[in-house]
């Protein structure tokens, strides 16, 4: 219980940023097992063109403008695929970036207010 307080106690300024953090990673999850459904949607259905089956993946393939389209522009298939792991990197980033803030306030005020261990009160 004492490290809970202990934690709550120091992390509490930090609040905004956990939360950014906690979104950050969802998004970077998220993005991150996109990317494998991308690539076997533009080898299965666009390069062995091979029907697709899956209701989610008609739609968005016809938001783009359909399979036939998508064959013959191969090229925003691949734009998609950049663009993915852009987004997977700056999502990675920003991860990072938050996490280190978080670590190094938290322990710029341990170190000003001299209380360093879990259960010194």
């Amino acid at each position: 219980m004492k490290a809970r307080n202990y934690l709550g106690k120091y992390l509490q300024p930090e609040t905004g940023r956990i939360l950014v953090v906690i979104i950050s990673v969802i998004f970077y999850v998220f993005l991150f097992l996109l990317s494998p459904l991308l690539f076997s949607f533009i080898i299965d259905n666009l390069l062995q063109e091979i029907p697709i089956s899956d209701p989610f993946t008609l739609w968005w393939s016809d938001l783009l403008g359909g399979a036939a389209y998508l064959r013959e522009n191969l090229w925003i298939g691949f734009l998609l695929i950049i663009l993915l792991n852009v987004f997977i990197a700056v999502f990675n980033y920003f991860n990072q970036m938050f996490i280190f803030c978080i670590i190094t306030i938290t322990c710029d005020h341990q170190r000003i207010t001299g209380k360093f261990g879990i259960f010194t009160e």
